[in-house]
């Protein structure tokens, strides 16, 4: 069940409608979702997270039902500030940053921009560059693994209607991928100075088995506060594959991270 969970249509001008999702009361932690995904796919994880704190999920331009014009569209120059409008409108203070893929390297992208603000980054395999992603993510991770027949029936619906979305706006497509091609958050990733959780789905990818390991294969070898959990049997839609133990090892994290 999503605690009072609300579903938010913030105006930002003409043709400029961004949904959001609310739910539940206390710390915030903010969810950004992947390319091809959107908040819907942290749906059986977000009742969770909201016995004990307040769930703020942004379905930037690229997903349904958000509205935005055909137009160029950069993820270093133009989503940020839709994101922080998001924020002061919807109210949030110091956060968790969790992200999917791609919604991961913004997240790392928006701690970096806001430090201090942001108290903790989990990485739905979202990682500091793209190769790193390529290297360590099952090769057939975009498939359901465990979900349940209607789970993965609507999460394929809901894959669709997103690609869809980008195919009606070719400008907006041109750009959008294109310009995400340059993250790299390995410069500064340890800078930020505070807890990293990353989850991944595991398909028989072969993946470290020591903290070392993981450090290297992240492109994370600083960071100081890093945690790795892998998923058996999953993919890249992990949370929707294993809800249970996804939410349970994500509330574990955020309990240490707000004490």
């Amino acid at each position: 069940m999503e605690r009072g969970r609300q579903d938010v249509f913030l105006d930002l001008g003409p043709g400029r409608r961004v949904h959001c999702v609310v739910a539940g009361k206390g710390p915030d932690v903010v969810y950004f979702p992947a390319n091809g995904g959107s908040v819907e796919d942290m749906r059986l994880v977000i009742g969770t997270i909201a016995e004990r704190y307040r769930f703020v999920g942004i379905d930037p331009p690229g997903r349904e039902p958000t509205e935005w014009p055909d137009e160029p569209f950069s993820f270093f120059e133009d989503l940020p500030p839709v994101i922080d409008r998001c924020l002061a409108e919807l109210d949030v203070g110091p956060h968790a940053a969790l992200g999917h893929s791609m919604g991961g390297m913004y997240a790392l992208q928006h701690a970096n921009r806001h430090r201090g603000l942001v108290k903790g980054l989990v990485l739905f395999e979202g990682f500091v560059t793209l190769p790193i992603h390529y290297a360590t993510a099952a090769p057939d991770g975009f498939r359901p693994f465990r979900m349940t027949p209607e789970e993965g029936e609507a999460y394929r619906r809901r894959y669709a209607a997103n690609r869809r979305w980008e195919d009606t706006r070719p400008n907006f497509k041109a750009t959008f991928w294109p310009s995400q091609q340059a993250h790299d958050a390995r410069p500064w990733v340890a800078e930020l100075g505070i807890p990293i959780l990353v989850f991944i789905g595991e398909n028989g990818q072969k993946l470290p088995t020591d903290p070392a390991g993981w450090r290297r294969q992240l492109g994370m070898d600083r960071v100081q506060h890093l945690s790795v959990e892998v998923i058996p049997n999953a993919g890249h839609w992990m949370m929707l594959d294993d809800p249970e133990r996804v939410g349970k090892a994500l509330m574990c994290f955020l309990e240490n991270l707000f004490r």
